[in-house]
């Protein structure tokens, strides 16, 4: 079976905002993370793709790139949102 890898990583980057929380790192320093429960392989992509920081091989959840926070919050409101356009 082939699939289409790019929407694939797309999927998987809005499925991360189901686990996403912030996480105070500094006096007015917040990083966005999530638990990463997937294959290695689509992390790397995501990694690859500039979306999440170094996922490592040990930790439990990945830090989203400024852009992928922003990609995977949009991407979780488009696919999965019930409603009008502009929800939260």
């Amino acid at each position: 079976m082939e699939y289409d890898g790019d929407k694939v990583d797309d999927m998987m980057l809005a499925l991360l905002w189901l686990t996403a929380f912030d996480e105070e790192i500094g006096e007015n320093v917040i990083q966005t993370r999530a638990w990463k429960r997937f294959a290695h392989r689509h992390i790397d992509r995501l990694h690859e793709k500039g979306w999440i920081e170094d996922p490592g091989e040990s930790d439990r959840s990945v830090v989203f790139t400024a852009e992928g926070r922003e990609r995977s919050h949009d991407l979780f409101k488009q696919l999965f949102v019930e409603g009008p356009p502009g929800r939260s």
